[in-house]
């Protein structure tokens, strides 16, 4: 997606965060395209930010993107779900 779109998610996101206080957030990423690395990034930071949890099911075997999320991260692959810990 473009910047001015993830500008956008990003503020959505903020504003969300300021109405609803006991908030979490979820990324399930299936590699359309929508969740490009950068906001990725910039929804983690903005999370730690505010200490919200943060869950990620990627679907990108990258995972490295996913650093600094306080959470585990759940792969699966065919019926075998793998967990790894992230270090921050």
């Amino acid at each position: 997606i473009s910047l001015k779109d993830e500008e956008c998610v990003l503020k959505f996101f903020r504003n969300f965060l300021g109405k609803y206080k006991k908030s979490a957030l979820v990324i399930s990423d299936y590699a359309k395209g929508f969740l490009t690395e950068s906001l990725i990034r910039k929804l983690i930071d903005l999370s730690k930010e505010r200490n919200v949890p943060v869950i990620t099911d990627p679907k990108n075997q990258n995972i490295s993107i996913y650093k600094g999320s306080p959470t585990s991260i759940f792969i699966q692959s065919g019926d075998t779900f793998y967990l790894y810990q992230l270090l921050h």
